[in-house]
């Protein structure tokens, strides 16, 4: 048995070992935070604040409802609303308030429910997979990083069960 006060070898390897390890933790966390020790604790901005805010989602919106109106596979679901400015203009603010609030944006959607809206349309699920894409490309040329979109996607997939027409079963 070692004198009072003194520590076996072992024993201090296996403390110094600990304490590396330790510390190598607190590093690896206080990296993983940011160079700023202030950050530790503080909620990464919303993707809403993070891609600039309202501005970022109208033109991502003009976007995506110009890439549709292009899109064969999808565009006659919305060829009234196209001819019609003010309902093409309802659409877009309508749509400006959804993706805004998908990505953590103050905008509170304030249109129909979803499957009210599109009881009558007829979409199926190629046309809903139509849309989609259409709305990954547009995020993609939008600058928008394949996380942040795949942080987006179960929001809007969550959709289809509301927008895709179903066929009656017995």
């Amino acid at each position: 048995m070692p004198a009072p006060g003194r520590v076996h070898s072992h024993t201090r390897r296996r403390l110094h070992r600990t304490l590396g390890a330790l510390a190598l933790a607190m590093l690896a966390f206080v990296s993983a935070c940011g160079d700023d020790p202030a950050s530790v604790g503080t909620p990464a901005p919303s993707l809403y604040d993070k891609y600039g805010g309202h501005a970022t989602v109208v033109v991502v919106v003009d976007a995506f409802v110009a890439r549709v109106a292009a899109d064969a596979r999808i565009n006659a679901f919305f060829a009234e609303t196209a001819a019609d400015s003010v309902r093409l203009s309802r659409f877009k603010a309508r749509l400006v308030e959804q993706v805004a609030g998908w990505m953590g944006g103050p905008e509170v959607y304030t249109g129909r429910d979803m499957v009210s809206a599109h009881r009558f349309m007829g979409v199926d699920d190629r046309a809903f997979d139509a849309l989609v894409q259409d709305l990954v490309l547009t995020l993609r040329d939008a600058g928008v990083e394949e996380a942040d979109i795949a942080a987006l996607a179960p929001r809007v997939l969550a959709l289809r069960g509301d927008i895709v027409v179903r066929a009656n079963l017995p």
